[in-house]
């Protein structure tokens, strides 16, 4: 059996998935690669670790109408500190400053 797609996404991970929602709703015949199957709870890409979203990151999640599922078990980063040990410089950042809820979260990948 031979299927017709418009766009083929290989991995079904978090960037995958993601690439798919944004693209459902632009009339494309969208496939996805994975290998594992979408009723596998073993699916190795949602494990335990995490990840950090930039503000931008949570934009575009609010833009494809994602965010809200995720809200809720976001760790708002409020202040980031930037420095190298023994060398010149270090930067602050904080989230007042930039204007900004936060200045990006932590997630966990199974979220």
């Amino acid at each position: 059996m031979i299927v017709q797609q418009d766009i083929l996404i290989v991995g079904g991970g978090m960037v995958g998935a993601s690439l798919a929602h944004a693209l459902s709703g632009h009339g494309y015949k969208i496939g996805v690669i994975e290998a594992w199957p979408l009723s596998s709870s073993s699916q190795p890409s949602y494990d335990d670790r995490v990840i950090a979203l930039s503000w931008g990151s949570r934009l575009i999640l609010q833009a494809m109408g994602v965010w809200h599922g995720i809200e809720t078990v976001a760790q708002p980063i409020l202040d980031i500190h930037i420095s190298d040990r023994g060398h010149f410089g270090f930067t602050r950042l904080n989230h007042h400053q930039e204007g900004v809820d936060a200045l990006g979260y932590v997630v966990t990948a199974k979220s």
